[in-house]
Parts: structure tokens; sequence; C-alpha cells
């Protein structure tokens, strides 16, 4: 049987951004933050007086957006914001839920400014290399979701093993968290989920923990990597959903790709399993990114820390490398640390994965995090990379 313990709530006036660092993101631990929403244009404007969603609302501002919604037995579809609002109107107590997810919102307007998250949760490397390359929403990690009572998410864990948050701009959800050192237990050694719904599994899971959270309007959920969950919302909601990387946690989107990786290869023939190029497009269909993806968003997350770094005979000029790290502020100097060991791991993996020679533009990707990591300030481990 599993044991079950319910999550504390946490005010998050109380949390300096370190406190939160220590307490939760380095150890991996989830937290319910309280008064996370105050000053939110979405709250302002999106809840109607009784603090329901204001769907009317919604379709004023944005009807001619489209969204995925997904039905009750998981099958997707697209809706304009207008056409939702219509069924959530027409709707009966009897009406399967339709659940409106992985809304772009805050790349389609961009201008529009619905919230800010806290500075806790700032430094965001998987969205800012998704900013960087220019991209369309599919590469961006930021959503809001509508759904009504009893809509609800499967049992999943978050693309590429990311930290996500979870701010209910109304409503109330209920969560049910698995943590990362029993995840074996609710899935397969290639991260697939073994049922869409924990309860199936608890009899048959011996020393199972679970988590339970009964999430309010105004209140912050910060799930940590690897961490599975499944989501129930209790009354009508809407809530805005982040996915991220740090210094903290990008190294379990190795572990991600590595474990998808190895389901990947076993569904190929022998010749398709030792092509590099061929794997790696199947592992960016199935996590967004590939191995070779993440050496990139590793190398730019380095170069824009850095930015005083130039090329000189094809190396990077390790003086001025050094009197950057000097002029550095402490933080930024040990997300530099992070991400040039997690490049390192990360090409190590590519090199374990991958048989080469390599298809062109993942070559120079590699070529170039070596080339870096082999004049990184203060780094002796950067020879070691091949």
């Amino acid at each position: 049987m599993a044991s079950r313990e319910r999550l504390a709530r946490v005010p998050l006036a109380s949390l300096t951004v370190e406190e939160f660092r220590d307490r939760y993101m380095i150890p991996n631990e989830p937290v319910l933050l309280t008064g996370a929403t105050h000053g939110w244009r979405a709250v302002a404007e999106w809840v109607t007086p009784r603090g329901a969603p204001d769907i009317s609302r919604l379709a004023a501002l944005f009807g001619a957006s489209s969204a995925s919604v997904v039905e009750e037995g998981g099958a997707r579809r697209t809706m304009r914001l207008s056409e939702y609002a219509d069924w959530w109107r027409a709707r009966s107590a009897a009406t399967p839920p339709l659940y409106l997810k992985d809304w772009h919102l805050p790349a389609l307007f961009p201008s529009y400014g619905a919230y800010t998250p806290p500075p806790h949760l700032a430094e965001d490397w998987l969205n800012e290399h998704w900013r960087q390359a220019a991209a369309t929403e599919a590469g961006d990690h930021r959503f809001v979701y509508v759904g009504p009572a009893g809509s609800r998410t499967p049992l999943h864990a978050d693309v590429l093993f990311s930290y996500s948050w979870s701010a209910n701009v109304c409503g109330s959800k209920r969560w049910i968290l698995v943590p990362a050192s029993q995840r074996g237990l609710v899935s397969d050694r290639a991260t697939a989920p073994l049922a869409t719904d924990v309860h199936l599994l608890e009899q048959a899971a011996a020393g199972l923990r679970l988590v339970e959270v009964e999430q309010q309007a105004g209140e912050l959920l910060f799930v940590p990597s690897g961490w599975y969950h499944q989501v129930e919302n209790t009354t009508d909601v809407i809530s805005i959903n982040h996915n991220w990387l740090n210094a903290y946690n990008a190294h379990w989107s190795i572990v991600r790709l590595a474990e998808t990786l190895v389901e990947i290869k076993s569904r190929l023939a022998a010749d398709d399993a030792s092509d590099g190029a061929l794997c790696e497009l199947l592992l960016e269909q199935r996590c967004g990114l590939g191995l070779c993806g993440l050496c990139e968003l590793l190398l730019g997350v380095l170069r824009r820390r850095l930015p005083v770094a130039v090329r000189r005979s094809g190396r990077l000029e390790k003086k001025r490398m050094r009197e950057t790290e000097e002029s550095m502020p402490h933080r930024t100097s040990l997300e530099c640390d992070r991400a040039a060991e997690t490049l390192r791991e990360t090409i190590a993996t590519i090199e374990r994965e991958y048989e080469s020679p390599w298809e062109s533009t993942m070559q120079q990707i590699v070529d170039e995090a070596r080339l870096l990591l082999c004049s990184y300030p203060g780094s002796h481990q950067g020879q070691n990379v091949s």
C-alpha cells in the first residue's frame, strides 16, 4: 500500500530567493506557495466577482487565438477561444469536459503582460533558449490552461524532466505527486507511465509515497524534476504553467533523454539504431529537444553569460574569459560552472549513444562546445573532453 502525505503551504512573501533555492530547488522537493499572484493582470481581468473563470472576457480579449483542447478520453483537437467560450457557456452538468491546454498566450500576446513570475522562478534556461532561437509557439514552454470541474491531466512527468510551476488564477486543483526517487515504481525504463492514474498502481507498488496537494486560487505549486504527477480540476479553473531548466536541474534532462533513447533504439533496426542523426530526430520529436539540442542550449547559456569572451586563432581567449569570470556576480559564475559541467556530461552521452561520423550540424555543435570547454575559465576538466 502507498503512504500518503499532505504538502504544507508556505507564504511566498516569507521566502527569499536563496531560501527557495536551498530548501526546494537544490533538494528537488515540492512546495505550495501562497500569495503568488498578487498584482497579476490575469487575476484582475480573467476572473468574475464570484471567483470563477470569466470566459466571456477571455473570448473578448483573445477570441481569434487557437489552442489545443483535450476530450475526456484523451483525444485532442484545436479550437478558437471564441468557440471554446461558446462550448463553455452551453455546457451542462452532464457534458463531458473539454480541457483547454498548452495555450501559448505569452508567446502569442507578448505585450499583454498577463503575469510576472516571482523572482524565485526567474532563471529559465529552457524558454531563454527558445527566445534566442526565435522559436514559434511550438518551442515555448509557458502555458495557460482553462478547464471545467472534473477535467484532468493523467499521470506523467514533465518535458525533459524540467521543473514546473503552476499558479491558479482562479479555482482549485487536486494534485498527486510521486517523488523522483520512486519514479521506477510508476514508469518503465523509458520514462513512460505504467498507468494513467496512480491509484491503479497503489496495490502493486509496495512502499510508494504519494504527496497530495489541494491547490487554491492564488497559490503556486513548484513541481521538481522527475516527479510524476496527475492533476484534477475540482472546480472550474484557469491556471498558468511554466516548464523550465536552470543550474540546479539541467542535468535531469540528460537522464530523461538517455532513458527515452533506450526505448527509441529498441524499436529500430540495428543499422538505424546506430544512426545518430535519425536517433536525434526521433528524440526531438518525442521530447522537444535531442541530446545535441540540449548541447546547443547549454552552449548558449554559457555564451550569453560570458559576454566579453572572444575568438582568437580559433580558440576562446583565456585571459579575457578569466577577467569576465572575476567581474561576474557569484550567482552568474555559479550558473556558468553548472552549465559547463552539464555540457560535459551531455557531450559524453552523445559520444556514448551516437556512433560517429555524425551529421554535419551535430558535429559543429559538439565541436563548438568542446572548444568553449577547453578554454573555460578556471577549468582543467575541459581538457578531458576529446
